[in-house]
């Protein structure tokens, strides 16, 4: 069965391991001194975000991106 996120969460931080979100970027500071992979980072990333925002009582935000229409007969922005 997979670790659920609050049970990675409650994992990292029992062994030390620095977590923090800054700008919406997940960082994590592993007490080891081992740098952690991007491609585990980049998995688990979003979910341990969404885990700390719901235990912390904050409702995170994802940025997906914009767009810009044209409107009217001259198509301004």
């Amino acid at each position: 069965m997979a670790e659920s996120a609050r049970e990675l969460l409650q994992r990292l931080l029992a062994r030390g391991d620095g977590i923090a979100v800054d700008g919406g970027r997940l960082t994590l500071t592993p007490a080891s001194g081992h740098p952690v992979p991007a491609e585990w980072l980049s998995e688990h990333e979003w979910p341990l975000i969404t885990e700390a925002a719901r235990l912390a009582g904050v409702e995170p935000l994802e940025y997906i991106g914009h767009s810009v229409g044209n409107y009217g007969p001259r198509k301004n922005g």
